[in-house]
């Protein structure tokens, strides 16, 4: 082995040590509570932590202010992630009303937890108890209530108790046609034929919201004190083995699935993007992307990190459109996270048309909320950004999505579709420096 090989060896080893470690932690935390619990020094207020099988009343009653009669949990259907599960919980209040409220946690267990630790997953709950969250008030952007949020780096797991809006709200992708599967039936032809709900008018308030929220910290250096959010290592030139394995990640997944990408019969894969794939990977690097970031042009806010239509609610008032799901929630160059989302979610015949204005409006904004002028940050890095940025972390992604055995083909193809049209209409290149990725063993 060279020297990269042994030092990601070393990484990933201290990856699984540090879970065992945690699992370790939390074994000998449930022995303790489990102690409390047939003696006095029992105190039923206890926070909900991971590995716990139901819920107290008596601290439940102390977030909502509310005193409680029953809770009732259950599973929240197609909710358990690879880090992380959503159970339902119906909460009976002293008045006889009823809240619903939705309980986001990693998964228990050492696998688990050193999958959180690698991923990040922890960095959601962080946020939402961060003074990041708090300034966001000031803006357009929104987030569902949070009653309650922990997150451990060191535990390698977070629990999140918030309101639950299933009955409130609809997801975003709905509204651009749910590409994929199709518009279920309680999508009802009322909400989606109303104008509020048209899809231009939507991203445009979603790039509005994303305006504001990366003008408020742009170039904030104090973002790159929080250690905690994605990035922010990496803009001082430290994490290269978190950065160095996911690449290494996609390199194995896309060689794995290269026969079956040009020979399934169900998929119409491009020997382009192939080639694009193949190169991007083998041309990109740490110090490509060290350089990149420590150039005066690159700018750097604060970002989601994850911005597609799944992420977003529509309440059905139309009042409100909710970003949700902050687990990587990054110090990153803006714009980037607009082409994710019209990558992901948006017909090609929609962002063709529609991507320069957007991306115009956008930057209007962006500059006048945080007081720059045209020269401070110009049309053209903005431009640059989306493209480029957003390709590349597209194009990360798709390596890891081929490589996934039971992926259904339908769902490969689209996006191999999309990606590849969003390349061809705005940055025809034979190949991307990656940057943005998914921290993965």
């Amino acid at each position: 082995m060279n020297g990269t090989q042994i030092r990601l060896w070393l990484y990933r080893t201290t990856l699984s040590v540090r879970g065992l470690f945690a699992q370790l932690i939390c074994f000998c935390r449930m022995l303790w509570r489990k102690a409390q619990l047939r003696g006095i020094g029992y105190h039923s207020s206890t926070e909900f932590r991971v590995g716990d099988s139901s819920v107290s009343k008596e601290w439940l009653s102390g977030l909502l202010r509310e005193r409680v009669v029953k809770c009732t949990m259950s599973a929240l259907p197609d909710s358990r992630g690879m880090v992380g599960v959503i159970r339902k919980l119906s909460v009976e209040l002293d008045n006889r009303s009823v809240m619903h409220l939705a309980l986001k946690t990693s998964h228990n267990g050492w696998k688990g937890r050193r999958n959180v630790i690698a991923s990040g997953a922890y960095r959601e709950p962080l946020f939402y108890s961060s003074p990041l969250l708090a300034g966001l008030k000031d803006t357009q952007l929104s987030c569902p209530t949070v009653y309650y949020s922990f997150g451990s780096a060191t535990l390698g797991e977070y629990v999140i108790l918030m309101e639950d809006l299933t009955e409130q709200t609809q997801n975003a992708g709905l509204v651009f046609g749910n590409q994929i599967w199709g518009v279920p039936e309680n999508f009802t032809e009322e909400f989606s034929k109303r104008p509020e709900f048209e899809p231009v008018r939507v991203l445009y308030r979603v790039f509005e919201q994303q305006a504001d929220m990366n003008a408020m910290f742009f170039n904030d250096p104090t973002l790159l004190e929080q250690k905690w959010l994605k990035g922010s290592e990496w803009h001082v030139d430290s994490g290269r083995m978190s950065w160095v394995s996911s690449i290494r990640s996609a390199k194995r997944s896309l060689a794995a699935a290269k026969q079956r990408l040009l020979s399934d019969p169900e998929l119409k894969i491009s020997k382009k993007l192939i080639s694009i794939l193949e190169r991007s990977l083998d041309v990109s690097s740490w110090e490509l992307l060290i350089r990149h970031l420590k150039d005066p042009k690159t700018p750097f806010t604060l970002c989601h990190g994850d911005l597609h239509a799944k992420n977003l609610l529509l309440t059905k008032a139309g009042d409100q459109v909710l970003h949700v799901d902050w687990a990587e929630v990054c110090v990153w160059e803006p714009g980037v996270d607009l082409a994710q989302m019209l990558i992901s979610d948006v017909k090609p015949s929609v962002f063709r048309e529609h991507s320069e204005a957007l991306v115009t409006h956008y930057w209007e904004r962006l500059i006048s909320k945080a007081g720059l002028t045209e020269k401070d940050y110009p049309f053209e890095g903005c431009w640059e950004s989306f493209c480029s940025g957003g390709v590349g972390k597209w194009l990360w992604v798709f390596a890891i999505m081929a490589g996934i055995p039971k992926l259904p083909a339908p769902l490969l193809q689209y996006f191999h579709d999309q990606l590849l049209a969003f390349i061809e209409a705005f940055c025809d290149r034979p190949f991307f420096e990656l940057r943005s990725v998914v921290l993965l063993l």
